[in-house]
């Protein structure tokens, strides 16, 4: 979540993110807005998490080329009008794989591991694109599915049809595609988007608290909320309770 010049450019970390806490979602939109700063954290094993993930994301590629596959990379790493243009001009050209291409339609924004072209009509010609992502977790989660159907949006919106697939690569399979078919999902992320999007624009959720949840692991506002939980004096440090029955004598 950034602050633009119309206002608030959302991300697929900002989609998962308020899947796992509202809380989160508050505080990142405060951040945007200039009110808080977000924590410095030393997160070791999510730097470990990244490097991992970029080498396998240069493995998929590697692959690509071996096979014969032609990369056009898209220079930068962050969602500016320079990326989206030439990204842009390279699916209007045809290119056969797009390597971290910039999308956005001004509300949402992303860059994608990989656009790969398929033979289905667009408002390009007779070819248009589907995403893939590089993930190293072997079991496909919500929040990939999240994000790959944040990411086809977004291509929708730029070629004028949606992608029927969108797919997942992980190690030690071969480099083998995992598909999953956009309407199987889009019902479920259009709602889990729309909630967002209308929480951001009412300046968040009232009434968030930092519930503990397994996201905290990866959080950098795992120090401030679990802080506030002490002082509060929260059902969370109750040994071994769970959720459900912090949620049960809370009604009571």
């Amino acid at each position: 979540m950034s602050r633009v010049d119309d206002g608030v450019l959302l991300n697929a970390g900002d989609l998962v993110a308020d899947l796992h806490c509202h809380h989160l979602t508050n505080l990142s939109i405060q951040v945007a807005n200039g009110h808080l700063q977000r924590p410095l954290r030393s997160e070791p094993l999510l730097d470990h998490l990244r490097h991992r993930g970029l080498a396998h994301e240069q493995e998929y590629l590697t692959h690509l080329v071996a096979g014969g596959a032609t990369l056009t990379k898209i220079d930068g790493d962050r969602i500016d009008a320079e990326g989206v243009a030439a990204t842009l001009e390279a699916m209007r050209a045809g290119a056969e794989i797009i390597v971290q291409g910039a999308l956005s339609d001004g509300v949402w924004g992303g860059r994608p591991d990989v656009l790969r072209r398929i033979d289905r009509v667009s408002s390009f010609g007779t070819w248009s694109y589907e995403v893939v992502e590089t993930k190293l977790a072997q079991q496909t989660k919500i929040g990939t599915i999240l994000q790959l159907c944040m990411y086809s949006a977004l291509l929708e919106s730029a070629q004028g049809v949606a992608p029927e697939y969108m797919s997942v690569v992980t190690p030690w399979t071969g480099f083998e595609r995992q598909d999953y078919r956009l309407s199987d999902y889009s019902a479920y992320f259009r709602s889990t988007r729309d909630r967002l999007q209308a929480a951001v624009a009412d300046g968040g959720r009232s009434g968030t608290y930092p519930e503990p949840n397994p996201h905290c692991d990866v959080c950098p506002w795992d120090g401030a909320c679990r802080k506030q939980r002490r002082q509060d004096d929260h059902l969370s440090l109750v040994a071994d309770i769970s959720r459900l029955q912090r949620e049960e004598l809370a009604l009571r």
